[in-house]
């Protein structure tokens, strides 16, 4: 009983979050990895998968389909 709890909790969906950039809406899931950084994985709208990764210094690294990109994370 206590796996199978354990086991649906983990296969439960996540919290997805959306933003609009330059006319898309990008969907994603918020994690942490291995070394305590922020990754942000999803999907534009027009079905692109892209993955950000919050560098300690305020730079996001990644990829959105197979183009890099770089940039300063916004300040609120």
């Amino acid at each position: 009983m206590i796996i199978e709890s354990l086991a649906l909790a983990l296969a439960a969906p996540q919290p997805t979050h959306s933003f609009d950039h330059r006319g898309y809406t990008y969907s994603y899931v918020e994690t942490t990895d291995e070394k305590g950084r922020t990754v942000y994985t999803g999907t534009r709208e027009d079905g692109v998968a892209f993955e950000f990764t919050l560098l300690d210094n305020g730079v996001v690294t990644g990829k959105v389909g197979s183009r890099s990109v770089r940039f300063r994370a916004p300040h609120d």
